[in-house]
């Protein structure tokens, strides 16, 4: 057995932290998304089954409790007594529950586990457990023991033992870093929100129900759009709102993928525990990928759930046009500026489109998509596009 090491709240003899299944082949457990984070069922003890968020952007593993004078209902219906712990990373006293133990698929996982107890309204804004659609959440306390796969195709986490051999050639990393050793981590990639690539260092947080925020730098040439007034972009963990104004598309790169657009909010307050971070990265930008998080070897993969796509000036040249269809009463133009491809119906301001691959381009705001048909031989056909918006479709032919 693999033994593992739990914090120790009361300051005395820690108990051991045994992690039963030793991962000599994967595990695997399917799935939902629920507000945009992954939520997966265990149980812990003899309690039901309850809903853990995964969270990268979590130190510590914990349930949810309200306050107990208005009644708090506890998920897990027994527990040791309940002590309190403090490390540096925390910004005030925990109190956790020890000598739990963790079943994933009805089998023990953990045993001696060590969970804290944190209020909903640190998430939720709220000392109401009732309404809240999740009981806790796995953070890298113990997902730092495994190497973690997340299919974004089929809704699948896989367990793998850290020092498996996971393929190389799958998968595309990039490094993860952790400064003084605290159980945050960040990686390190590029934006382009015009004609440069400005390095960033952002915090990796899949609990992170935001897009993607960047902090205003000016030095870097990190800069919110002028004419537009700042407003609510997100709240912090501490409950505090997060103050700054949307750019609707930047490109950027991670692990070597390149000219991905995608939105972005620049926050001029944000909400940090490390201030060396420039940034917020979560699961909404890397939904185009299948990822594995690997702690151990400090590195953070990524495959393509489509297909492997590059996006520049010479591809958009060839989706460039007007376009019309029988069945609309005004023509649509398509042009690509700045690695982007931007569309608008004539008339009209230009809407700058997703890629999704190098035949489909998406505005998920607005609930529309133009795809170029293929041919017999997998080759785009760049004369005509399908657009679709919400329920409606039609054809459209190149002048």
């Amino acid at each position: 057995m693999i033994l593992l090491y739990s914090c120790n709240p009361n300051g005395k003899s820690a108990k051991e932290l045994v992690m039963v299944n030793k991962l000599e082949s994967p595990v695997t457990l399917p799935y939902k998304m629920i507000n945009g984070l992954i939520v997966i069922k265990l149980q812990i003890n003899n309690s039901k089954a309850l809903n853990f968020v995964l969270d990268t952007g979590a130190p510590i593993t914990c349930i949810f409790e309200s306050d107990r004078t208005i009644g708090f209902r506890d998920p897990l219906d027994e527990h040791d007594k309940i002590g309190s712990h403090t490390q540096i990373y925390m910004e005030k006293p925990v109190k956790f529950i020890d000598g739990l133990h963790l079943k994933l698929n009805d089998n023990i996982f953990l045993k001696n586990l060590s969970v804290g107890l944190w209020p909903p309204e640190m998430f939720f804004k709220s000392t109401s457990y009732d309404n809240v659609p999740y009981d806790g959440i796995i953070g890298y306390d113990l997902l730092k023991f495994v190497a973690l796969e997340i299919n974004q195709e089929n809704k699948i986490l896989t367990l793998h033992n850290p020092k498996e051999n996971i393929s190389h050639k799958d998968w595309t990393y990039s490094n993860l870093e952790f400064k003084n050793n605290k159980p945050y981590c960040n990686i390190n990639l590029r934006i382009k929100p015009e004609d440069q690539k400005i390095p960033l260092k952002v915090h990796f947080d899949l609990g992170n129900m935001n897009y993607m925020w960047v902090k205003t730098n000016h030095s870097k040439n990190v800069i919110a759009p002028v004419k537009r007034k700042e407003q609510i972009i997100g709240m912090g963990i501490d409950g505090k709102p997060m103050m700054g104004t949307s750019w609707p598309v930047h490109s950027l790169e991670i692990a070597g993928f390149t000219n991905w657009a995608m939105p972005v909010r620049f926050s001029s307050t944000g909400h940090s525990r490390d201030k060396n971070r420039e940034g917020h990265i979560g699961l909404k930008e890397l939904e185009r990928f299948n990822v594995l998080i690997d702690y151990t070897n400090k590195r953070l993969g990524i495959r393509p759930v489509e297909e492997t796509f590059v996006i520049n000036d010479a591809s958009l040249k060839l989706c460039e046009g007007k376009y019309s269809s029988p069945d609309l009463p005004y023509a649509m133009i398509l042009e690509g500026k700045r690695n982007l491809l931007y569309f608008k119906a004539e008339g009209k301001n230009p809407l700058p489109l997703i890629p999704i691959n190098n035949a489909k381009f998406s505005l998920k705001p607005m609930n529309l998509s133009i795809i170029f048909p293929r041919n017999e031989n997998d080759e785009i056909d760049y004369t005509k596009f399908t657009f679709k918006e919400n329920k409606k479709e039609f054809i459209l032919k190149k002048l």
